[in-house]
């Protein structure tokens, strides 16, 4: 049997961990870690280096019973605790359409030291994938305005949970999440305010009103296993039910990755949009103290499809609020969509946002700029830029912006695999540029990343700069971690002091 279910212990959501010894390959040795996958690195502020990822169970598509896992080393990557902390055990394995969906995390510390980990999570059997068997998540928001104030409303049907909700139908969605404490939220009657026999934690998990854990039996190869596990709004075999969409899952850590608290930003979706998601990887806090994940939402069929494009979510106070950029970054003609991304800071305050573009006419580096309009109090995106550099864009990248002049300039660094044949997620490259007048790149060296067997193929990367200069970056398929000097990123160059950026509110 998978060892997943050693872990289960019902209305905890953040699997137990251990830890491991491989310098390397940080989730070697995790119990049930044949798939890892969507690298996501950060250094924190006391100097440990925190990893996040797609735990996988079994089967690489992209739904069905995928957890967050995360790794942390407090000794230079000699040693790795893992844990998960987004985790949802209705399912032993990859679940398939039984399971509820946790994917394509980022990370990011903000300046009060809490780490932010955001995941896209879906209902059960609900996902943009073209597996058979899975729905599209639908169109909509899942929040009513009741009493002035957006609440998640629920309904007690799975079938009517593909219904859109209303906010002059209070019938089909009869009852809403009210105000949490103590660590518990009621489940209130829409047509009352009136308290039910429920409530619920800050995971979704449901309780009845003196908090006795109501269960459901949990699934293993797509059948009941007699295993219980606790319903949670996210759950089709729950007595309550979430809308069938995709939502914004956050979850966050005032010590370090010890221990964590949930909460949707489901609330920054559109009427319109079928999918708002975060880019993937890492995020970024800028030097006025904003805490950046930059996404992309799905207006039209959601993943890969057409109708998706870039936008930037951000907080500046530290997580009390959150908001979305004031656009999306504008389609270039022939572009299907943009979707997963990653931002830098340049030295004069602009946000740049290296783009992936599915498109048969996109083979070149493309990025965007941001920049904060004052009067209008919000985030604005250009026309994004083609560098003349071709790369595989149908795949997830990784930016950084270096602390230290390179030359005399600021330096950016991108990841990306650069193989001209098939497998094209292959010869990964990390190229450093040198930031000069209009914020123009200009490409300084491209570093060959090491091969790595029995798979020496480049997918998806992440890189962070190390307090002591160095920069790792974490790749697929293998999961290793190179950590390269900068001597060696920038040959021969002069490596100055720190770069100085103008703080812009």
């Amino acid at each position: 049997m998978n060892k997943r279910n050693e872990y289960i212990a019902a209305g905890d959501n953040q699997r137990i961990g251990g830890v491991t010894d491989n310098a390397i390959q940080p989730f070697k040795g995790v119990p049930d870690a044949d798939i890892i996958r969507i690298p996501g690195i950060i250094q924190l502020h006391n100097g440990d280096l925190f990893l996040s990822a797609d735990m996988r169970y079994a089967a690489w598509t992209e739904a069905g019973g995928i957890d967050t896992v995360i790794t942390r080393s407090t000794d230079g990557g000699k040693t790795w605790r893992y844990s998960w902390p987004i985790y949802f055990p209705d399912s032993t394995d990859s679940g398939k359409t039984c399971a509820c969906t946790a994917i394509d995390s980022m990370c990011v510390q903000g300046p009060d030291g809490t780490i932010y980990l955001a995941a896209n999570v879906s209902p059960t059997g609900i996902s943009c994938v073209s597996d058979p068997g899975f729905i599209n998540p639908k169109t909509g928001r899942s929040y009513v305005c009741i009493n002035g104030v957006d609440r998640l409303v629920l309904t007690d049907s799975w079938d009517k949970a593909f219904t859109l909700p209303a906010e002059d139908d209070g019938t089909v969605y009869a009852y809403y999440v009210g105000d949490y404490a103590d660590g518990y939220a009621p489940v209130l009657r829409r047509a009352d305010g009136s308290a039910t026999d429920w409530v619920v934690d800050d995971c979704l998990n449901i309780y009845t009103a003196d908090h006795r854990q109501l269960t459901q039996e949990q699934y293993s190869n797509g059948e009941k296993n007699g295993t219980l596990c606790q319903q949670n709004l996210l759950y089709k075999d729950s007595v309550l039910h979430v809308f069938n969409t995709q939502y914004l899952w956050l979850a966050t850590s005032k010590n370090n990755g010890e221990s964590w608290s949930h909460s949707l930003l489901a609330h920054l979706k559109k009427d319109s949009e079928r999918e708002l998601r975060h880019g993937t990887g890492h995020g970024i806090t800028t030097a006025d103290g904003t805490v950046v994940m930059p996404g992309y939402n799905c207006v039209e069929k959601g993943g890969d499809s057409a109708g998706a494009s870039v936008l930037l979510l951000y907080t500046k106070d530290n997580g009390k609020t959150w908001h979305r950029s004031g656009n999306e970054v504008p389609l270039l003609p022939d572009a299907l969509c943009y979707n997963e991304c990653e931002t830098v800071e340049l030295a004069d305050g602009t946000l740049r946002t290296f783009l992936r573009a599915d498109g048969a006419k996109f083979k070149n580096m493309l990025y965007a700029d941001a920049v904060w309009d004052e009067g209008k109090g919000n985030y604005f995106f250009s026309t994004p830029v083609k560098l003349d550099i071709e790369v595989n864009l149908c795949c997830k990248m990784s930016a950084i912006a270096y602390s230290r002049t390179i030359n005399g300039w600021q330096a950016v660094l991108t990841s990306y695999p650069c193989a001209e044949t098939s497998p094209s997620r292959d010869d990964g490259k990390i190229f450093l540029f040198l930031v000069k007048e209009n914020n123009e790149m200009e490409l300084f060296h491209a570093y060959d990343c090491p091969k790595h067997y029995p798979k020496p193929s480049f997918g998806y990367s992440n890189m962070t700069e190390l307090q002591d200069g160095r920069v790792a970056i974490w790749y697929e398929p293998t999961n290793h971690i190179e950590y390269i000097p900068i001597e060696e990123l920038a040959p021969d160059a002069v490596i100055g002091d720190k770069v100085q950026i103008i703080k812009k509110c």
